[in-house]
């Protein structure tokens, strides 16, 4: 990604300001609820969202779900729109390119930065 594309993004610091239902999916729990654990390792996450999308839809009081990451199983966070407009704040923004001199490091590990 050009060094001016990066300059588009910000870096968000954000905190709850009520408790977040979250559906845990480490471990075997994404086994559990459906996903096959190839899904988990995928690189195009297609099947992955389409759960997500279901999960959404089905479990109106779950505001998302956390995974282990798939490249190191650090844990991961994927929060639903519903929670982050009643249930998150954002305490402080910066430009992507100033934290710690991300382009570099997006650029090293072929990170793919996605518009939706």
């Amino acid at each position: 990604m050009p060094r001016f594309k990066v300059m588009e993004y910000a870096c968000t610091t954000l905190r709850t300001t009520q408790n977040l239902n979250v559906l845990d999916l480490t471990g075997g729990s994404a086994t559990n609820v459906g996903i096959p654990s190839v899904v988990r390792h995928l690189k195009f996450y297609t099947r992955s969202r389409r759960f997500a999308l279901e999960e959404y839809n089905e479990m109106p009081l779950v505001d998302g779900f956390c995974y282990l990451s798939r490249l190191d199983d650090k844990m991961c966070f994927a929060i639903f729109d519903r929670a982050v407009y009643h249930k998150i704040e954002v305490i402080q923004t910066d430009s992507l390119i100033r934290v710690l001199g991300v382009h570099d490091s997006i650029k090293e590990l072929r990170i793919a930065i996605i518009n939706r």
